[in-house]
């Protein structure tokens, strides 16, 4: 449901914190564009994180990242390094972790920031996945 929303632009973060998704998000800088280029096309596109979406209001509000334009994101999430190479060995990982994530955002045990931090992170595991062995194929 799209609820009319008088204000012109929002925090994104604090629009995600009041539980209402902007149907615009305008990059102002790289950080904002790697979300509205990468990690959000992906969440909307994941059955795991569907949950979250619909308990989301979508508002008519154009979004605006406003922190740094290159973040230093602390997580308590720390994947080691073989758990970094067995996601990328194993793909039924993928899915749980996705799982996690959705379940550390409805249940806001992990800042938002955190969970984009850790999903782009993932992304970019398949994708050096995908193109390695892509790449031996040929």
């Amino acid at each position: 449901m799209i609820t009319q929303c008088y204000y012109q632009t929002k925090d994104l973060f604090k629009a995600l914190e009041e539980n209402k998704l902007p149907t615009t998000l305008r990059p102002q800088c790289s950080y904002s564009r790697i979300l509205a280029s990468e990690v959000f096309p992906v969440l909307m596109q994941l059955p795991q994180f569907q949950p979250w979406l619909d308990s989301l209001d979508v508002v008519e509000a154009v979004a605006i990242y406003t922190g740094p334009d290159t973040p230093t994101i602390n997580t308590s999430e720390c994947l080691s390094r073989s758990e970094s190479a067995a996601l990328n060995e194993m793909s039924q990982l993928m899915p749980s972790l996705f799982d996690s994530m959705c379940a550390a955002v409805m249940q806001k045990r992990l800042p938002y920031e955190e969970v984009f931090a850790i999903v782009l992170d993932s992304i970019h595991a398949m994708n050096y996945k995908h193109y390695k062995t892509l790449g031996t194929l040929h």
